[in-house]
């Protein structure tokens, strides 16, 4: 009787110990994957060049600015 307690003893503090210290770094891992993955897809932003060109033609279609200006000032984004 006194071994199958021992047994008990034992397997109980084997399997308490180890799963704390598998979990919890695991959990870790998980957690930071989860934070790193929203950051990119929600919180991430544009390249510069890429916005100043969308508001470029936005404003062109607009009609703020003629092609003559459109075209150097891309121009000038691009060499940036």
């Amino acid at each position: 009787m006194e071994t199958n307690e021992n047994n008990n003893r034992k397997m109980k503090a084997w399997s308490v110990g180890w799963g704390w210290i598998v979990t919890i770094p695991l959990a870790s891992i998980a957690i930071i994957a989860c934070m790193k993955r929203f950051n990119d897809l929600f919180c991430a932003e544009k390249p510069i060049s890429s916005n100043a060109i969308d508001l470029l033609k936005e404003r062109y279609v607009r009609g703020e600015i003629d092609k003559e200006e459109f075209d150097q000032k891309l121009r000038d984004i691009l060499s940036v």
